[in-house]
């Protein structure tokens, strides 16, 4: 019998295999939605910009452990896996270091660099996200911490949120897939 969420041609292939193509899809999934939020609403401010933002982080930090883990062996060890990527956790600047990724690869999704952002006096963000095209106006992710628990984060700088950026935070989510889907 094939293992729950599997179907049953796909329970012989390697863990490995299954978990990247599972944040993949997952990434993909959120990516698609948000192009659906951004296509039916983007006229209006509302409701809408609390799950946008969730999934733009949400496919941003998939995107870059796909890529972290796809260099295992087939046969690696999950808990292995697990451990080396918990040294990222949720952190977009660590993840999209050139310690992390490769610098061809961020070169791929026009990413020169991610800075982690404390404080800013009129906005709290929490990355910024230059681009090689645009590396003068970088564009602003949340972290997941401030969109989950808002005011009653322990980090009380993450209790600010603005709903900027749908279309830019959209197309960089775009151009980190297709980067993927490049390798």
């Amino acid at each position: 019998m094939a293992p729950i969420g599997l179907h049953k041609s796909q329970y012989n292939i390697p863990r490995t295999r299954v978990s990247i193509n599972m944040m993949r899809l997952a990434a993909r999934a959120s990516i698609k939605t948000m192009e659906t939020l951004n296509t039916e609403h983007s006229t209006t401010f509302g409701e809408w910009h609390l799950p946008y933002y969730i999934l733009a982080v949400t496919a941003l930090e998939l995107l870059a452990k796909v890529l972290l883990i796809r260099g295992w062996a087939e046969g690696a060890d999950i808990p292995e896996i697990d451990k080396y990527l918990r040294k990222f956790g949720h952190d977009l600047s660590k993840l999209y270091s050139k310690d992390a990724l490769s610098e061809s690869y961020l070169q791929r999704a026009g990413i020169a660099k991610v800075e982690k952002v404390e404080n800013q006096d009129q906005f709290v963000f929490h990355y910024a996200f230059y681009t090689i095209k645009e590396p003068e106006k970088p564009i602003y992710v949340y972290e997941m911490e401030s969109l989950r628990y808002g005011l009653i984060s322990e980090n009380k700088s993450n209790a600010g949120f603005v709903a900027y950026q749908t279309d830019q935070s959209l197309e960089l989510c775009k151009s980190v897939q297709n980067a993927e889907l490049e390798i």
